[in-house]
């Protein structure tokens, strides 16, 4: 298991591999902001697993597809994963609630546009959450969301 500096250093030298194709340590050096030693080493260790041929002063990226795909891969097992989500995050629920709120403060027409148009955002939401495939504790906070809409209706 690598520790997080290594991870962050595979990571970012491993992309701008991609990006540049053919390259100097400089231009990794230039283009990543990390140490020479850094780079020199991520280098290196990428050569040797076939990734990178190294021609004169200039590194250029294997031809093998299969072995770009790997690579790639690899690069994205070093990111940090994507903490799951316990609310919606999408910007229509986020406007939804704020309609929401404009018409707690409102009466008459006024609110029930406020309402009628959170409802469409609301649902907006709802499929840009995923839907029916969305997690169920975010179907459920549409739903509680839905839930206070209709009761300012009443």
């Amino acid at each position: 298991m690598i520790d997080e500096r290594e991870a962050r250093i595979r990571r970012t030298v491993g992309r701008q591999v991609l990006l540049l194709r053919k390259f100097s340590q400089a231009d990794i050096v230039r283009a990543t902001h990390l140490t020479a030693d850094s780079v020199v080493n991520e280098l290196e260790r990428l050569r040797q697993e076939g990734v990178l041929e190294l021609e004169g002063d200039e590194y250029k990226v294997t031809g093998d597809p299969e072995i770009r795909l790997a690579h790639s891969i690899t690069i994205e097992s070093y990111f940090p994963p994507i903490p799951e989500s316990t609310e919606p995050t999408s910007k229509q629920f986020e406007l939804a609630q704020k309609l929401r709120r404009q018409a707690e403060k409102t009466e008459g027409s006024q609110r029930k546009d406020f309402l009628d148009e959170a409802e469409q955002y609301l649902e907006a939401a709802f499929y840009s959450e995923g839907g029916n495939f969305m997690p169920d504790h975010v179907k459920e906070a549409i739903e509680r969301e839905r839930k206070r809409i209709n009761e300012l209706r009443e």
